[in-house]
């Protein structure tokens, strides 16, 4: 169990964000602005999911068997990756964010960052030899665009 009473305090973007946990683990994020509320769900992604974050991107880019492992299935999931090009648009996609957009996008990464870097090195990381390149605001549109291929094909 998670305490409740357990905070985590930290300088964002401009001002600090507090994460705390309830008894169930649920975060509540407390913030002065969104730009710092984006970079305090950054941190909480960075620091509880890194390891699913890095693979999905991995993944989505076709490159999982380069960074993890040559299987000859994952070997077969990065050939039908990088045919599907996920990320064929992505620099196009980001031009259109509003500047707003853009900003918050940017504090969420910066989050993730300040998490992986701080953080203990998952395990898994360590067993695979991963050396994790810190994430982009094009990582979060690629990943986003997997998980809803995901789900339009699990609805199929």
């Amino acid at each position: 169990m998670f305490s409740s009473t357990k905070k985590f305090t930290a300088n964002a973007i401009h001002d600090n964000v507090t994460i705390q946990r309830n008894d169930h683990g649920v975060p509540t994020i407390t913030a002065s602005n969104w730009e710092d509320l984006c970079y305090g769900i950054g941190y909480a992604h960075g620091k509880e999911r890194l390891v699913q974050m890095m693979l999905l991107r991995a993944i989505a880019q076709g490159k999982a068997s380069e960074k993890f492992a040559g299987t000859d299935e994952l070997i077969e999931i990065d050939k039908f990756m990088r045919w599907i090009h996920f990320e064929n648009d992505i620099n196009s996609e980001l031009e259109k964010l509003t500047p707003d957009t853009k900003l918050k996008l940017d504090a969420y990464c910066s989050g993730i960052n300040t998490a992986a870097v701080k953080g203990k090195r998952p395990l898994e990381f360590w067993l695979t030899g991963y050396k994790p390149e810190m994430w982009q605001p094009a990582d979060s549109l690629i990943t986003a665009k997997l998980m809803g291929y995901i789900g339009l094909a699990q609805v199929q």
